[in-house]
């Protein structure tokens, strides 16, 4: 680099020059005079002035980009062809009962790779739109949603509609009002969101599951449009005859509560493509490097006070009125699986907005603070004092409510079969027979799923190692091999002979083989932001338990999980206003521990589903709370090895020795072996066995488990001695 000022490698002096010198090639121009009329590229204005010494290259620029306008109409077209070819396709892959095959994971693969470019494809696509273009697609669009309801490509329309609502914003604003005006949302919310009564359930389907995908990057143009969003949400969840609708009611519920209490970057202004002329803006070269500084005018969504206030009447509205209605005596088992379910959706669209205590307190914490807590606690400050009495402590007061519900399912299930279905029959004072919800495998995934949420989640969006490999990916498209593999013989040529000098050389620009668009590097930031939210999930634990301190820890151990709990408390609980739930004694990290407790006992299910989900779960939760390891390993070796007998329910585990009395109608002792064998997979975790493992006394202990279960296999029936063995 002979400047050396921009830490660019050059294999040889002008080296784009040269590989471009083509285009002032006598054979090049030919080629451009001999171009059909009918050509892009073909300007007649320019053509005749080819050989003169100054070529106007931003006029032809110019020039070729004026047919944007129709082309862009065309390719809309071929979107619309793809996603009426969707729906054929899957009538085409069914057989002759009508039932579609099964997807394997490769297709499962490829689908998801395909939402995804055709994502990024739309977004590019209509940022780089002018005005009036966009205005032309976006009556398209509109037209095409009005006119035709394709059930089978909900998902792909749903992304047409996100890149509409997600990419044209009045950027004509300064600071946090670039996202109130947004025309695209505008134009959609008045076909997608109007007369869903009178529609057809696929029709309504199709609409709604289209919005959610509209209202996901919105923006503040969301809040003018309040009331059709809370009055199609509550029109999907009160058809209790279609799951579908009410699946789809669902996801639009997440998606609201997500874009409005979530950071993301304006896809507007993250797209190189549309240039933003106007005084005091710089404009960036095509084919250069974005930078965040300097004027690169990259906007983001921030949550604004208004929208938190609406987060929390959305969740209060849809969510917790819900968990209030479920202790009503006269709720049915349906009322409860779609008031979980609700309630797992909710959460996975604003888990990162609930804290561990008030967010007064949270600022005032003597100890260091995760960035994440620090801002959602800066957010909800400034809400009104409704919102902030709805979210003050609403992670833990859920998660006590949880730990209630695992409480009974244990009670109920520690009976075996034969006392189990006597208790099923029983009649209550009303003569109305008694919900069990412990035996509906739907209700127990339910539980299960909010569990982890509360746990582990600390954002709506989670799965940031996969974004960093698509992003990985994506930049390495953008490396130019050919003169990536000059620049490295030259810097190895360079280092043999030993002339590398006081300088280090980096391919890190346009002439060093790589371009880094401005959407990548945003997207880089975003996967930075997701990145500090999952690790929150790790860091607040660990400050939890650091200002519970080493005393109070010993003091703590013992377990908190009861399962000494019965479905009219159950009720009468829930019935009673969730400010006022037990448990208000215990402190965040202690309700965590309640819940890992709760786990284990699910872990320990007469359901094989339940337990393998259980498992899965518990092995996630130790994840981020290891200590919890430690004092539980001698009672799960107590239980494998049948010395449990006033132990029972401790850590949620059933006493294994009473159960050696207990048969079923068959005289068998199935519900030992369901116990024994959640008990060995829950040993068999990976920080499990790390904590087991770790000193000499801990190694002997599972040794003398493992070499005395002799009468443990006697007492088992035939068909399970395998399956125990195993485990």
């Amino acid at each position: 680099d002979r400047g050396g000022a921009d830490g660019t490698m050059h294999v040889s002096d002008n080296l784009n020059e040269v590989r471009y010198s083509i285009t002032d090639s006598p054979i090049y121009k030919r080629a451009f005079e001999s171009l059909p009329e009918s050509s892009v590229f073909f300007q007649a204005s320019i053509t005749t002035n080819l050989d003169g010494p100054d070529v106007d290259a931003d006029t032809s620029m110019r020039e070729a980009m004026l047919t944007m306008s129709d082309w862009s109409l065309a390719f809309l077209d071929r979107v619309y062809e793809i996603l009426r070819a969707a729906g054929e396709q899957e009538k085409v892959g069914k057989g002759h009962s009508g039932v579609a095959s099964r997807h394997t994971s490769v297709d499962v693969a490829q689908a998801k790779n395909f939402s995804r470019i055709m994502k990024e494809t739309l977004c590019y696509f209509f940022s780089s739109m002018d005005d009036e273009t966009f205005v032309s697609a976006l009556r398209s669009v509109t037209k095409f949603l009005e006119e035709e309801t394709l059930p089978h490509a909900a998902k792909d329309a749903s992304l047409l509609c996100q890149a509409v609502a997600s990419t044209r914003f009045d950027l004509s604003g300064n600071g946090d009002c670039v996202t109130d005006k947004n025309p695209g949302f505008d134009a959609l919310m008045s076909v997608l969101a109007e007369d869903l009564e009178h529609r057809s359930n696929k029709s309504a389907i199709y609409r709604l599951r289209c919005l959610a995908g509209a209202v996901r990057f919105a923006g503040r143009a969301v809040i003018k449009h309040r009331e059709k969003i809370i009055s199609a949400v509550e029109y999907a969840l009160s058809k209790p005859g279609d799951k579908h609708l009410f699946k789809t009611g669902c996801k639009l519920l997440r998606h609201s509560l997500s874009s409005q209490c979530e950071i993301y970057p304006i896809s507007q202004c993250s797209h190189p493509m549309r240039s933003i002329v106007g005084e005091g803006l710089r404009i960036e070269g095509m084919g250069k490097s974005a930078q965040l500084h300097g004027g690169a005018l990259i906007h983001w969504h921030v949550p604004s006070s208004e929208q938190i206030d609406f987060t929390a009447q959305l969740l209060n509205k849809f969510s917790l009125q819900r968990l209030k209605e479920m202790g009503d005596p006269l709720s049915s088992i349906v009322q409860w699986r779609r008031c979980l379910r609700v309630l797992r959706y909710s959460l996975r669209g604003c888990s990162g907005l609930l804290l561990d205590d008030a967010p007064e307190a949270t600022m005032s914490e003597a100890t260091e603070i995760s960035t994440h807590e620090k801002a959602t606690a800066s957010l909800i400050l400034e809400a009104s004092t409704e919102t902030k009495s709805t979210l003050n402590g609403l992670r833990r007061k859920l998660s006590r409510i949880m730990v209630d519900i695992m409480s009974l399912i244990a009670n109920d299930t520690s009976y075996s079969d034969q006392k189990s279905d006597e208790m099923d029959q029983q009649m209550d004072e009303n003569n109305a027979r008694k919900i069990t919800i412990s035996s509906d495998t739907k209700i127990c995934k339910e539980v299960l799923e909010v569990t982890s949420l509360l746990l582990t989640r600390r954002g709506s969006f989670h799965r940031v190692q996969t974004a960093k490999s698509v992003w990985r990916g994506q930049k390495e498209i953008l490396t130019d091999f050919v003169l990536a593999s000059g620049s490295d013989y030259a810097s190895a040529a360079f280092f043999r002979q030993r002339n590398l000098g006081a300088n280090s050389y980096y391919r890190d620009g346009e002439n060093g083989g790589k371009t880094m668009s401005s959407a990548l590097l945003v997207n880089r930031v975003n996967i930075m932001l997701h990145t500090q939210s999952r690790n929150a999930s790790f860091q607040i634990p660990r400050r939890l338990r650091k200002r519970r301190g080493v005393t109070d820890e010993i003091a703590s151990s013992s377990t908190l999980f009861s399962t000494d709990m019965d479905i009219k408390t159950l009720q009468l609980s829930l019935k009673c206003d969730i400010e006022e739930s037990n448990g208000a004694e215990q402190t965040s990290l202690e309700t965590y521990e309640c819940l890992i407790d709760g786990l284990m006992s699910m872990a320990c299910h007469p359901n094989i589903n339940v337990r393998g989900t259980a498992s899965g779960v518990v092995e996630y939760a130790f994840s981020r709370f290891p200590w919890v390891c430690k004092p539980r390993t001698q009672r799960l070796l107590a239980a494998v090895s049948l010395r449990d007998i006033d132990q029972n329910g401790e850590y949620g585990i059933p006493s294994c020795s009473k159960l050696t009395i207990q048969l079923n109608s068959q005289g068998k002792r199935d519900r030992l072996a369901e116990v024994v064998k959640g008990v060995a997979k829950i040993i068999a975790t990976p920080k499990m066995t790390k904590e087991l493992l770790s000193c000499e006394f801990n190694r002997f202990e599972i040794i003398q488990t493992l070499c005395g279960t002799q009468r443990l296999v006697s007492l088992l029936p035939d068909e399970e001695v395998q399956k125990v063995v195993y485990y």
